[in-house]
């Protein structure tokens, strides 16, 4: 099986799991499972028009998902290959903007932007959009919306960023406005 092939309040379950346990963030299993449940539950409820009480998993119901969730959490951890260091653009993009002295607006559409760009744009992660890129280029266009220019021109460059990689990463970023 693949990860792809599971339900998505089961790659919901076993994401949030795996993410507590690298943050180090305490969360009881019995609190998370059931809030997936009753999250997909109403969700499913509000897309067939139809009323729902959703029930909490308890006793065998809740140690079978528990078992489950585990089983899913190695099945994620395989499909990552064991390798949890995410390259979190968002931290780029905060250094950028205080080493750069971007305003609290350009920073706030900035910020937007690489929301949009990790949820929608499909070159965003790869080689093509990488985090940090993701993150220049949103500044660099969220300051401009902003009118204020990140100065000097080609601040860029002082982070390794090519010129081809900040113009494509724009320009991937003004079509996804665009639409």
């Amino acid at each position: 099986m693949k990860t792809a092939d599971l339900a998505p309040d089961r790659l919901a379950s076993a994401c949030i799991f795996l993410a507590c346990k690298v943050e180090e963030a305490a969360v009881r299993t019995n609190d998370m499972l059931n809030a997936v449940a009753t999250h997909s539950a109403l969700l499913q409820a509000r897309l067939s028009s139809s009323s729902c009480t959703p029930s909490l998993l308890v006793g065998d119901t809740y140690q079978a998902c528990k078992r489950q969730l585990i089983q899913d959490e190695q099945l994620l951890l395989r499909h990552l290959h064991f390798d949890l260091a995410v390259d979190q653009a968002h931290r780029h993009l905060y250094a950028l903007a205080r080493c750069w002295g971007v305003t609290c607006e350009a920073l706030r559409v900035a910020v937007c932007l690489l929301n949009d760009a990790v949820c929608y744009c499909p070159a965003y992660g790869g080689t093509a959009m990488p985090p940090a890129t993701a993150a220049a280029a949103a500044l660099h266009i969220g300051a401009q919306l902003c009118k204020q220019t990140v100065q000097p021109w080609g601040w860029w460059r002082a982070t390794g960023i090519a010129d081809e990689s900040m113009r494509s990463s724009c320009s991937a970023l003004l079509e996804l406005i665009g639409a």
